[in-house]
């Protein structure tokens, strides 16, 4: 039997883990004069620090029994891109078939020697997301970036529901280190309310 999620996390973050070699883009329509507010979510050093804590808390944990081994020696290589609606519903249509624009696509290449991946967020569906949710802009952007680590990382939510709820556990450890508040808590709690839900005799 596995062990508890929570109770699989390392209890300290590892030392010497790979330093982070970051390249990060925006399409022209999401400017810093055309959209400084996305901008200020997504500074430079607010994405290396989202995606190295969530380097540093995730190679360590006991799921990753990976076949390739990324060196510890070699910084990760991790390129993030911000596009337009139109780039990011042309991306999930070729990579996933999917007819519409998602939050965030990741693209990983390896593992070994290094870790190596890219990561595409889609600013207007990541805006309207946050707004919805009525949560900040930069909280969502740190969530996704976290999320994208994961799957950098070879983990998939889409495998089975065990893996979903470790990789959902593994994000609210990991955004909790970074002062962001578990973005999946409304959920659990509606499933909660609903298992509690009398049910109706047919």
């Amino acid at each position: 039997m596995p062990k508890p999620i929570l109770e699989a996390m390392p209890k300290r973050l590892p030392a010497g883990l790979p330093p982070l070699q970051l390249s990060l883009h925006f399409s022209p329509e999401h400017s810093a004069r055309l959209d400084p507010k996305l901008h200020q979510a997504l500074a430079r050093h607010q994405v290396k620090r989202a995606l190295g804590h969530a380097l540093r808390a995730a190679l360590p944990h006991p799921s990753q029994q990976h076949t390739q081994v990324p060196s510890l020696a070699l910084p990760a290589l991790l390129g993030v891109r911000v596009v337009g609606e139109d780039e990011g519903l042309a991306l999930n249509h070729a990579y996933r078939k999917q007819a519409h624009a998602t939050n965030v696509l990741t693209f990983p290449y390896g593992l070994a020697p290094q870790i190596w991946a890219d990561v595409v967020l889609c600013a207007p569906v990541i805006k309207r997301e946050a707004r919805a949710m009525g949560i900040r802009l930069q909280d969502h952007c740190t969530h996704l970036l976290v999320h994208a680590s994961l799957h950098a990382l070879g983990f998939d939510h889409e495998t089975s529901r065990r893996e979903a709820q470790e990789m959902e556990a593994l994000e609210t450890v990991i955004l909790n280190g970074l002062g962001v508040a578990d973005p999946y808590a409304r959920a659990k709690t509606a499933n909660k309310k609903s298992a509690l839900r009398p049910r109706r005799k047919k």
